[in-house]
C-alpha cells in the first residue's frame, strides 16, 4: 500500500472516531440538559448527523483495509 493511501487511511479512521465520539459526547450533553420536545428534534438530528458520518469515514477506512492486495 502506497504512502498516500495509508495516510488517507488513517485519516479517514481518526475523522470517523472523532465524529462518532462528538456524537456521542453530544448526545450525553442533550439528554442531560431539559430540552423541550420541539428542539429536541433539531439537537438529535445534529447527533444523528455526526454519528452516520463517523461511521461512514471508519467504513472507508476499514474498506481500503479490507481491499489491499496480498
Amino acid at each position: 500500500m502506497s504512502n498516500c493511501l495509508r495516510k488517507a487511511g488513517a485519516i479517514n479512521l481518526v475523522v470517523g472516531i472523532a465524529l462518532i465520539l462528538l456524537g456521542i459526547g453530544s448526545m450525553i450533553s442533550i439528554i442531560s440538559r431539559n430540552i423541550s420536545g420541539a428542539n429536541l428534534g433539531g439537537s438529535m438530528s445534529l447527533v444523528l448527523l455526526f454519528v452516520f458520518l463517523g461511521g461512514y469515514e471508519t467504513g472507508k477506512y476499514a474498506e481500503m483495509r479490507h481491499s489491499k492486495p496480498g
